[in-house]
């Protein structure tokens, strides 16, 4: 699942810059009939084959903390997730980058949380989740530290890559102790809940170019001789909210003042 969600995160902005064009219900339709065209066999093929759950249930494991403390720290790793990638990522590789370089940066990060998933099962039996998940978030920790502190564009790339091992370490183990707290099946919407906290948050600039004008109109009317009568109208426009006239002089910036000040 979460080398699925990985590979998701890799194409996506490719994929978003292809999409940019066309209506937007279209990729909403289009991601709904591929998960119809998925989900929809294999419930025919369990409805078929007849398949049941085992008589005999496993006992899970004693959770490792109290349900208010470890979804306190599901929290935590949500937020930082949120600003480690989703809300720092792209202005951070901005300042060293061209606009153009993010549709192969923004996929480092999951590129290493495809690698944190592997590594993941592949220490599944060899070490308790507990503590993968918790070297995990440690690595997230200290690759955050690392991309926010370097002034060196070589390394912005690393430190997505090193987060996202922590983050694909964490994440998986975290399904796993979830499970703990409420066994299947009746785990499956405290799972979705917690899967839906790598959502990606859009960022949001507001813009206003909007610019507001008060104007006054005076008519004057004058016979300036016998048979000759003259009709004119002076128009004034000013800036509303304005005490001068700096908006539409530019004297602002002739003073030296800095934009938008």
């Amino acid at each position: 699942m979460t080398l699925g969600m990985a590979g998701a995160g890799m194409i996506a902005p490719w994929l978003g810059a292809q999409l940019k064009p066309l209506d937007p219900a279209l990729p909403f339709a289009l991601s709904s009939l591929a998960l119809a065209a998925l989900v929809l066999p294999l419930a025919a093929a369990e409805r078929a084959a007849g398949l049941k759950a085992d008589a005999i249930e496993a006992v899970a494991p004693r959770p490792p903390l109290p349900a208010p403390v470890f979804f306190v720290l599901l929290l935590a790793a949500a937020l930082g997730f949120q600003i480690f990638f989703n809300l720092g990522a792209a202005p951070a590789y901005l300042r060293h980058y061209s606009p153009g370089d993010l549709h192969w940066l923004m996929p480092m990060f999951w590129l290493g949380v495809a690698g944190g998933s592997v590594l993941a099962s592949a220490t599944a039996k060899r070490w308790p989740a507990e503590g993968v998940f918790a070297a995990g978030s440690l690595i997230a920790a200290a690759a955050a530290l690392l991309f926010g502190m370097t002034t060196t564009p070589a390394l912005l790339p690393l430190a997505q890559v090193l987060g996202g091992i922590g983050w694909g370490l964490a994440l998986c183990k975290a399904f796993a102790l979830a499970e703990r707290y409420q066994p299947a099946p009746d785990s499956a919407a405290m799972l979705g809940g917690l899967q839906s906290y790598a959502a990606q948050v859009p960022a949001y600039k507001p813009r206003n170019d909007t610019l507001y004008t008060n104007r006054f109109g005076l008519d004057v009317s004058a016979k300036a001789t016998q048979d000759v009568t003259v009709h004119a109208r002076l128009a004034m426009y000013k800036t509303f909210g304005a005490g001068d006239d700096d908006a539409v002089t530019n004297e602002m910036h002739v003073r030296g003042y800095p934009d938008g000040d």
